[in-house]
């Protein structure tokens, strides 16, 4: 059996969903982030702090690849949830969670996907989720500050599928402050 606290899917929709609708990729090449003089250093501080795993093939940490880290997360839940479908019951309700997981972790992942070619900078509107998982076009300003939130992994990640999150808030201009 599984715990239904485990299979409680809904806990991470919200966050994801906003992190999924507003995915973009390029942070590395766009000008604003190469002429930030302060977050080279910081990215080196961090990268000593809490080194890229050894799958990334880099021994420093870039803006991409930790913007990449959520759907890192969702890929390793789509394959957890997918090998407990497999060992599951098909009629318990267990097995009916699993599937609603699943179904939201694919749509999550096609979301992120689908915007997986738009650059900062070059975003005129942002798609958001509604109620019956529908696309919605939401027009806010292309030029919205961001704001990098970048968090160390602490003792009680260790063991996670990635130890350590990054999280955006809206409002785009990357901060070392």
């Amino acid at each position: 059996m599984i715990y239904p606290s485990f299979i409680q899917i809904d806990d991470l929709k919200v966050p994801y969903t906003t992190y999924c609708t507003k995915f973009c990729a390029g942070f590395d090449v766009w000008e604003p982030v190469q002429s930030n003089q302060k977050l080279s250093s910081i990215l080196v501080a961090f990268s000593a702090a809490c080194p890229p795993p050894t799958s990334l093939n880099t021994s420093s940490w870039t803006l991409d690849a930790l913007f990449l880290l959520p759907k890192t997360r969702l890929s390793y839940y789509k394959k957890l949830y997918g090998r407990l479908l497999k060992t599951t019951e098909p009629g318990r309700s267990d097995y009916r969670l699993l599937v609603g997981a699943l179904d939201t972790l694919e749509f999550l992942l096609g979301v992120v996907e689908s915007r997986s070619t738009m650059k900062p900078g070059e975003i005129s509107d942002s798609t958001t989720i509604g109620p019956g998982n529908e696309l919605v076009n939401d027009t806010s300003p292309a030029d919205a500050p961001l704001t990098l939130i970048v968090q160390s992994a602490s003792e009680s990640d260790v063991g996670s599928p990635l130890g350590g999150s990054v999280s955006d808030r809206q409002g785009f201009l990357i901060s070392s402050s």
